[in-house]
């Protein structure tokens, strides 16, 4: 990812001259994001050899044929892996081995890494729906004294205000790494964005950032919320700047012509619309750096629909997109705000996963409602000043051209989003405690329910992607746990009306599948799993002109077939989320994201109505 940063020859060269702090467990900002302060091995990179069996074993439950055609199989996967997968491992052995030479302070960190970041950044799909996830805040305790009357001002002050604490931590030299974790990603939280390119996006980095953008009516505002010494805002006059805002936004004409809806469309649509942008005036230059350069964009919602449970529909729809894109600006992590004070974080995810998003917001949630946990670091009290902050607007100069596309990427975006089944099931029967009690991983029952409720509605078998973290890795990110196996196969078979099992044979194979998924998800976060190494793989041939290489495999239609995530599942349990969801990533296909709470297990189902998935019906499976 740092190929894609704007760091200076001379800020790098100073950085990587000084030593590395050994005195606590805290870092520097530029160790942390060009240095390995924690010393973390690189991901390791699987034998083919093991990589093919654990791959083989995964198709497995997918293959429908005879005998004979699974014998013909094996032998063209033997094929692969003495032939061209055994010429495309040993190139990617040497470049790693290159990578290594090049000493630790030099991209790429991993042998994935280069690979994921063009995967995404090279992606020409529409961010929302299609990659920005949202995370959601739990409500503040009873106790809780808000600081305005106003509860949306009063949620997105305290949010701000603890977000401002975090980021000091970083800015000022003394974030503290968890242990043995990589600390990367959070760099990334101060002031970067995502920018739309011609054929492949980069990522703006501005550490030095001291503002955010505040979006209401359509209308953004630039305000300053450090000063000197990373000096903080204070939050009542924030609280008076934000309510001055909602004011003013009763007064003026709606904005129809927002820029931001143009963040909604495929990159590359959006990357010449930008430069049209950028090529008019110095003002729009201007106003697009300020929203590129911010710390945080808030998103004040305005419309009564948002309001609710955060386990309704309606809700969750707000926080994946907003009305249609109203209020957002999709190239950046956006803090959305409902009217009733609910909040959610909508993620960029080319260069943010969940876990890293986790502490963040864990930290952040403990720090605002002054709730002491034994496991969450409490943020320091907060250095203010008293400058009374002002609120610039951000202004465009529009061409009738410009516009037009605009109301275009509007009225796309509507499409896709009313094209999007979502459905919120809170499941309160029973959660994570007793899933222990049973002596059940609870990761592992809720696979099994989902794929359970897959062959219920479907009548067959879906290839399953979960995200297991890598982050015990130097710039590890993720790698799939293909959970969806023979012994979970076995048990979703033997729960089928047909079947002549008896409960305690039932309960045999529940078990075998329960540790299976174990095992699996082990491996996988032990950087030991299939898919990552076969990704690495291909690019690297298909960058080296020898895209025919390994063509057979990868264009097998079991390949495919176990490739095609017709469940594309994530777990971001944490006490202090109420939610997580994000689009499905095939068309006939789900998106599930869950969070297993000690008594219920919300569940947000996604699904694209165009196919044969219906995310009401997969939530009653």
């Amino acid at each position: 990812m740092l190929r894609h940063l704007k760091v200076s020859r001379c800020d790098f060269f100073k950085i990587m001259m000084n030593p590395c702090r050994n005195v606590t467990n805290s870092s520097t900002y530029h160790e942390i994001l060009l240095k390995n302060p924690l010393k973390l091995k690189r991901l390791p990179i699987p034998s083919l050899e093991d990589t093919v069996q654990r791959w083989l074993s995964s198709v497995q439950p997918h293959f429908n044929g005879s005998s004979d055609e699974w014998s013909h199989f094996l032998k063209m996967v033997k094929d692969f892996e003495i032939g061209d997968g055994k010429k495309m491992n040993e190139s990617l052995m040497k470049k790693e081995e290159t990578d290594i030479g090049k000493g630790q302070a030099r991209y790429p960190y991993s042998y994935i890494e280069e690979c994921w970041d063009d995967m995404y950044l090279k992606g020409r799909w529409a961010l929302p729906i299609n990659s920005n996830p949202y995370l959601a805040l739990q409500p503040p305790p009873k106790s809780y004294k808000h600081i305005s009357l106003d509860h949306q001002v009063s949620s997105a002050v305290s949010f701000i205000d603890s977000h401002l604490k975090y980021l000091c931590l970083l800015k000022n030299d003394d974030f503290e790494n968890d242990e043995n974790i990589c600390s990367y990603q959070h760099t990334l939280q101060v002031g970067s964005g995502r920018i739309a390119s011609r054929c492949k996006d980069f990522i703006s980095y501005n550490p030095e950032s001291k503002h955010i953008v505040v979006i209401v009516s359509n209308r953004a505002y630039k305000v300053k919320v450090l000063y000197e010494d990373n000096a903080q805002i204070k939050p009542n006059a924030l609280v008076d700047l934000l309510e001055d805002l909602k004011s003013k936004a009763k007064t003026l004409d709606r904005v129809d012509a927002f820029v931001g809806y143009m963040t909604s469309m495929d990159r590359d649509s959006w990357a010449e619309n930008r430069a049209k942008l950028k090529s008019i005036s110095r003002k729009n230059a201007k106003s697009l750096k300020a929203l590129d350069s911010a710390l945080l964009v808030v998103s004040l919602e305005d419309d009564s629909e948002s309001t609710g449970s955060l386990h309704c529909s309606s809700k969750a729809r707000h926080f994946l997109f907003g009305k249609h894109g109203e209020n957002r600006w999709f190239d950046k992590h956006q803090l959305c705000v409902t009217t009733d004070g609910s909040m959610a974080v909508n993620y960029e995810h080319s260069y943010s996963d969940g876990m890293a998003w986790c502490r963040n917001l864990g930290e952040i949630w403990h720090d605002m409602y002054g709730v002491p946990s034994k496991l969450i670091r409490s943020l320091p009290k907060g250095d203010y000043n008293n400058e009374k902050p002002e609120a610039i607007e951000l202004e465009w100069d529009l061409s009738t051209d410009l516009k037009n596309e605009i109301f275009k990427a509007q009225n796309s975006f509507k499409k896709s989003c009313e094209g999007l089944g979502l459905n919120v099931m809170k499941f309160d029967h029973f959660g994570k405690e007793h899933f222990k009690n049973w002596k059940i991983s609870p990761d592992a029952g809720v696979q099994m329910a989902i794929q359970a409720s897959f062959y219920n509605l479907h009548k067959k078998f879906p290839a399953v992607y979960e995200s297991a973290s890598t982050n015990r890795f130097l710039h590890g990110r993720t790698e799939t746990i293909r959970s969806a196996t023979n012994e979970s196969l076995l048990f979703i078979k033997a729960l089928q009306p047909e079947s002549s099992l008896d409960n305690e044979s039932k309960k045999e194979l529940f078990v075998k599948a329960m540790n299976k998924h174990i095992v699996l998800a082990r491996e996988a976060a032990s950087g030991l799993g299939v898919d990552r190494h076969l990704a690495a793989m291909r690019y690297l041939a298909q960058k080296n002109a020898k895209s025919n290489l390994g063509h057979d495999f990868y264009n097998h239609p079991l390949y495919l077939k176990s490739s095609k995530w017709l469940c594309s599942t994530s777990n971001v349990s944490n006490p202090f989320l109420s939610a997580f969801g994000f689009g499905p990533v095939v068309d006939n296909g789900y998106g599930l994201g869950y969070i297993i709470h000690n008594e219920s297990i919300p569940i947000v189902v996604t699904n694209f109505e165009e196919g044969e998935t219906d995310s009401k019906d997969m939530s009653k499976g």
